[in-house]
């Protein structure tokens, strides 16, 4: 008879068969694939959520800056006495540019430019304005421009107190471009800073008034305006072109028209991507019309 305190000892298992390990392998690569996918899913949305809020607050930063210098061109303190026609006809022009260019940081002004094809065949815009000794104006690198300094019925270089706020696009140290803002600095010189990354194009249009009642006309490229036209342009149109920082898993258009489709002038500011490597990133278009506030009287 078999004692029950010690009841015969059932058979225990020892390991797994050969097909029970192949499939507890393959449920767990399973479960690893698909956590590894929703992981990648999950960073990918991130980074593109995080791209496009990027490129937003640097577009509409970039848009600011550029408008905000624009609505200073050409101002003249009219609070200072007994301005005369002569000394106001010594100003250069307001606003003036440079197509398919960049510039180098200490070259005055907009001399000295070189091709810009690297960067799409990116523009040059100057601003020019006197400074204010009652309520200073600021450069687009936010410095103070300095008062003028004006004798009345006196000669007085006025071209040469006139503060610059110019824009440009230039690649930095490590390839990316930025748009870039040169400006004369309080000792004299001229200095160059980045105001925001990853801006791959930079196309800039003038109106011009064709007669004196401020009617206007068209938009036109630098190159189309004659050293007569400066001093008539009315407005400003500008565009730029900004990229995320991360690829994304669908591929971007390849070609952007900057001002519209129904704008054509030899592919001017079109800009098409011929990387494969820049394909897969994010890109948007900001583009704004500025009116002149300051216009010659």
């Amino acid at each position: 008879m078999q004692d029950r305190d010690n009841p015969t000892p059932r058979h225990q298992q020892q390991g797994l068969t050969l097909i029970e390990l192949l499939i507890a392998m393959a449920l767990g690569i399973g479960v690893t694939l698909a956590a590894t996918a929703l992981l990648s899913t999950v960073k990918l949305s991130y980074l593109s959520v995080y791209d496009q809020a990027l490129i937003q607050d640097s577009g509409h930063y970039a848009t600011e800056v550029i408008s905000q210098a624009l609505r200073q061109a050409g101002y003249v303190p009219h609070d200072e006495a007994n301005w005369d026609v002569q000394e106001l006809q010594q100003l250069l022009p307001a606003v003036i540019g440079l197509d398919n260019s960049r510039l180098p940081v200490t070259s005055p002004g907009i001399t000295q430019a070189v091709n810009n094809q690297a960067n799409h065949a990116s523009d040059v815009l100057a601003v020019r304005f006197l400074g204010n000794s009652a309520s200073p104006l600021f450069n687009c690198a936010g410095f103070a421009v300095k008062a003028i300094a004006r004798q009345p019925g006196k000669p007085n270089n006025l071209a040469a107190q006139q503060g610059w706020s110019i824009f440009f696009i230039a690649a930095d140290s490590t390839g990316t471009p930025e748009l870039r803002c040169k400006y004369t600095t309080q000792a004299g010189g001229w200095n160059s800073t980045a105001i925001v990354r990853n801006v791959e194009a930079f196309h800039v249009l003038y109106e011009v008034s064709a007669s004196t009642d401020g009617q206007l006309t068209q938009f036109l490229p630098a190159y189309a305006l004659t050293a007569q036209q400066w001093p008539k342009v009315v407005a400003v149109q500008f565009a730029l072109l900004l990229r995320g920082e991360h690829f994304t898993t669908d591929g971007s258009n390849e070609t952007y028209p900057l001002f519209g489709s129904t704008y054509h002038n030899n592919d001017d500011g079109i800009v098409t991507i011929t990387a494969k490597d820049q394909h897969r990133k994010l890109r948007k278009i900001f583009r704004s019309t500025v009116q002149l506030r300051n216009l010659p009287t």
